[in-house]
């Protein structure tokens, strides 16, 4: 095998190995919303507690940083991963559908001879 008919070959393939744009907005979007939720819902919930404000302020910080910014990382992973397999799902099931449909107009479309096979078409 020649050097370009390799190369020629590694970039056809590329395209198939390359990941679908979006996962670092996805883990960006997860992380934001999980450092979010997991500030307001410690510091709200420590407040409603009675504990003093700087000390509520201070355990949200924490928690955001050291648990919000992974859980939501992660669930934001997960989210895009889902999306990824169902969309490719859904590409499969649509061309499973339309090969079948081909074949079942093609077998629609052909006559059959007395002798059981297809016409050749000739008179």
């Amino acid at each position: 095998m020649s050097d370009s008919t390799l190369t020629d070959a590694i970039t056809d393939l590329a395209p198939s190995w390359s990941d679908p744009p979006g996962l670092g907005r996805a883990l960006i979007a997860g992380s934001i919303v999980g450092v979010l939720l997991s500030f307001l819902g410690v510091t709200i919930g420590i407040l409603a507690l009675g504990v003093e404000w700087e000390s509520a302020l201070g355990l949200g910080v924490f928690v955001a940083f050291w648990g919000g910014l992974g859980f939501g990382t992660m669930v934001g992973g997960v989210v895009y991963a889902f999306g990824v397999e169902e969309a490719e799902h859904d590409r499969h099931t649509r061309v499973a559908r339309a090969s079948e449909r081909a074949r079942s107009e093609a077998g629609s479309d052909r006559s059959v001879t007395s002798a059981g096979g297809p016409a050749l078409g000739v008179h």
